[in-house]
């Protein structure tokens, strides 16, 4: 911890000025350095910084897969936080408005449900009136975010990895965070959760950190309020900063930050196709017919041509055939799409660990 504030005439910071500092510098995995013990929210003060160690030179990932290490992380939390099985996973889509009808702005939200129809999380958009752009909110139930989870974790796993998971400890989603605040995206993010309020945002030498502030009763009401934007028909519910944990991308449309080389950018909204490309890769957010998806125990065979020859694991699809080569590591065309829900992905997370396995598992379904 550091008392030292250099931050009171940084106009990026808003109301998340630092008047203490934690230093958390990740040690690399060849280094045998024990790592300082994490704090948690209800150890830190109510102002502070969060060094986090990346910078925009670290390997970055592209928007589409930045946005999807976070819906990892959104799907593990709840299959964790409320004990489901990968089958009991149930994801309810509504949406309304086409992009030229200024009239009915464009919203998607996306519901994960119990077995009695209880929201778990969602993930919602809804573009302005003016079409230029709206605001994403992932939000997950009775879950907390804590600082760690921030951080690349280095150390290896002391137990067996829950199978049901697939979000990657060892990038941390300050990682995905990273390319949303860069050139050529420059949306702002923010996170409430444990009554904080994280702001992320590059420093002047390009480091990713996260500014931390306390939200008083005040703050949290007037969160809440702005939870369901105007005209908004389809928030599920209205998430709570002190229990919950919600993630917001855009929300400060032509704020001041800063990019990855330490330059003033100002922020921008999401436009809709940013984010039905963001997500394409999970297959819980595309609308799929029940005729056209058979679910079994071990996975779902996906009848519907639009999925031809994409394999997915867990619902993330892994990859799928184009002109430039083939889904499966036999290098054959598959007549289905197929969703495995057991098994091992390679280390760049493309294909299934081997082609026995791949094989082995689409037969299972």
């Amino acid at each position: 911890m550091s008392g030292q504030n250099n931050s009171e005439s940084d106009p990026t910071l808003g109301d998340a000025l630092a008047q203490d500092e934690i230093i958390i510098d990740a040690v690399p995995a060849e280094k045998k350095e024990e790592r300082k013990e994490i704090p948690t929210l209800d150890q830190i003060a109510p102002r502070c910084v969060m060094s986090t160690g990346l910078t925009a030179q670290n390997p970055r990932l592209t928007a589409q897969e930045s946005f999807c290490e976070l819906l990892r992380w959104w799907k593990d939390r709840i299959i964790e936080s409320f004990g489901l099985q990968l089958t009991d996973f149930n994801v309810a889509m509504e949406k309304r408005g086409n992009p030229p009808d200024a009239k009915i702005p464009v919203e998607f939200a996306f519901t994960a449900q119990d077995g009695s129809g209880k929201p778990l999380g969602y993930i919602h958009f809804m573009n302005s009136r003016d079409g230029k752009g709206g605001t994403v909110t992932v939000a997950v139930r009775d879950v907390t975010l804590q600082p760690k989870m921030v951080l690349p974790d280095v150390e290896p796993p002391k137990e067996p990895r829950d199978v049901r998971f697939t979000h990657r400890p060892e990038l941390g989603l300050g990682r995905a965070v990273l390319n949303f605040l860069g050139a050529g995206t420059n949306h702002g993010v923010t996170c409430r959760t444990g009554s904080y309020k994280y702001k992320f945002n590059f420093d002047p030498d390009g480091e990713l950190k996260a500014f931390l502030t306390a939200m008083n009763q005040d703050k949290i009401n007037e969160f809440r309020r702005s939870t369901v934007p105007q005209g908004s028909r389809y928030v599920p519910f209205q998430p709570h900063p002190k229990t919950d944990t919600i993630f917001t991308i855009g929300a400060d449309s032509n704020a001041l930050g800063r990019g990855g080389r330490g330059r003033y950018i100002y922020r921008s909204k999401v436009t809709p196709k940013e984010f039905n490309t963001w997500c394409e890769p999970a297959l819980f957010l595309q609308e799929i017919k029940d005729d056209d998806i058979v679910k079994t125990e071990m996975g779902d065979l996906i009848l519907d041509s639009k999925f031809r020859g994409e394999i997915y694991l867990k619902g993330f699809l892994l990859s799928d055939t184009t002109r430039r080569g083939y889904a499966s590591l036999s290098e054959r065309p598959l007549r289905f799409g197929y969703n495995i829900l057991y098994g091992t992905p390679d280390e760049k997370m493309k294909h299934m660990s081997s082609l026995g396995e791949e094989c082995q598992a689409i037969m299972s379904i």
